[in-house]
C-alpha cells in the first residue's frame, strides 16, 4: 500500500480556545506522513501564541504568519501555494479530525485509485439519508444544477487549484470556485465516511457574517453573483437549470447599490416577467428593508434555536 503524503491547510482568525482542539485533533493521528500548514490571518488574539506553541515542539505544523487580516480566500491560497503533499485537506479552525482517520483515508485512496478528488462526509450528514450509502461518483453538472448540495471534506490534489485559486476579493463565496474546480476534476468519487466533525453554532462563524445588512455586504454580494453569472451562464444554459433566487438576489443587490446589469435583467425577464416587473417598479429603499428584516430575522432563527 502507497503512504501518500497529505497537506492539511487551516487558515485561522481570532481564535485562540478552539484552534487548540483543531490541532491537536490532527498532531495525534497515528498516520504521520503530513504536514499541517496553519495560517494566521492577522489574529488579534492569542491565536499565535497558541500555534507557536505546537510548532516549536512538532515540525510537521508549518505556521504562516499574515501581518494583517486578509480573509479566508486569500489565507487559503497561501496554503495552496506552500503544500508539498500528494493531497490537500482543507481543515477549518473550528472543526476537529476524527481519530485515526488520516489512516483510513490513506486506506481508502489506494483502494479506489484514478481520481484527483475525492469527498468524505462531516459530521452533522452523518444521518443524511439523501447520500449514497457507501461509494458514488459525482459530477460537475449535479453540483451546478444542486442535485447535490451541502458540505463534503475534500481530499483533493494539489495541481485541480491550478489557475483556479479562490476569488481573494471575497471573504468567503467559496463555491464560486469550487464550482470550476470540480469542474477541472470531475469525476469525484464520494466515499461515505465521516473524517472531520463540525461545528455550526459560534456566534462569529464566517457563514453568520455572512447574513449581514450593511452595504459593504451588499456590494460583495453583488459582486459575487456577477461573477457567479459570468463563470457559468453557458453552463447553466447547457444543462437548462435555472438558478432564480440566485438571479433575482443579485439584481436586487444591484438595485440597492445603484448598480444595474442589463443582461441579469433580461434573463430574470425571460424568466419570469411579474418578479422583473416588480424589481422595475418597486424603488431601492423598499428592497433595501426588505432585505435587512430578512437579515434580521435569519439571525433571530440561530439565536432562537441556540436557546
Amino acid at each position: 500500500m502507497k503512504k501518500y503524503k497529505y497537506t492539511i491547510v487551516t487558515p485561522v482568525y481570532n481564535r485562540e480556545k478552539s484552534i487548540v482542539r483543531c490541532i491537536e485533533s490532527v498532531l495525534r493521528q497515528n498516520y504521520n506522513k503530513f504536514e499541517f500548514i496553519i495560517i494566521n490571518d492577522g489574529s488579534v488574539d492569542g491565536t499565535k501564541r497558541v500555534i507557536e506553541n505546537y510548532s516549536n515542539k512538532d515540525s510537521r505544523l508549518v505556521l504562516i504568519n499574515l501581518k494583517e487580516n486578509r480573509g479566508v480566500n486569500f489565507a487559503r491560497n497561501r496554503g495552496i501555494e506552500n503544500t508539498s503533499g500528494d493531497f490537500i485537506i482543507f481543515l477549518d479552525s473550528d472543526d476537529w479530525f476524527a481519530d485515526a482517520i488520516l489512516a483510513e483515508v490513506n486506506n481508502e485512496i489506494n483502494k479506489n485509485q484514478g481520481y484527483s478528488h475525492y469527498l468524505f462526509t462531516v459530521s452533522d450528514r452523518m444521518k443524511d439519508t439523501s447520500l449514497p450509502e457507501n461509494y458514488a461518483r459525482m459530477y460537475y453538472k449535479d453540483w451546478l444544477t444542486r442535485k447535490i448540495t451541502g458540505d463534503f471534506t475534500s481530499v483533493i490534489k494539489p495541481n485541480c487549484f491550478k489557475h483556479k485559486l479562490f476569488w481573494e476579493q471575497f471573504n468567503g463565496y467559496e463555491g464560486l470556485n469550487w464550482l470550476r474546480v470540480m469542474k477541472g476534476s470531475q469525476p469525484m468519487l464520494f466515499i461515505n465516511k465521516v473524517i472531520v466533525h463540525i461545528e455550526r453554532d459560534r456566534e462569529d462563524s464566517l457563514s453568520r457574517m455572512l447574513f449581514s445588512d450593511n452595504t459593504n455586504k451588499i456590494r460583495e454580494k453583488y459582486k459575487a453573483g456577477l461573477l457567479y453569472f459570468k463563470l457559468y451562464k453557458e453552463d447553466l444554459l447547457k444543462y437548462n437549470y435555472s438558478p432564480q433566487k440566485k438571479l433575482f438576489r443579485t439584481i436586487i443587490f444591484g438595485k440597492i447599490i445603484k448598480k444595474s446589469n442589463d443582461e441579469l435583467l433580461n434573463l430574470m425577464k425571460m424568466q419570469d416577467w411579474f418578479l422583473w416587473f416588480l424589481i422595475k417598479i418597486l424603488p431601492a429603499f423598499f428592497w433595501e428593508k426588505l432585505i435587512i428584516f430578512n437579515a434580521k430575522r435569519k439571525r433571530g432563527k440561530c439565536h432562537l434555536m441556540e436557546k
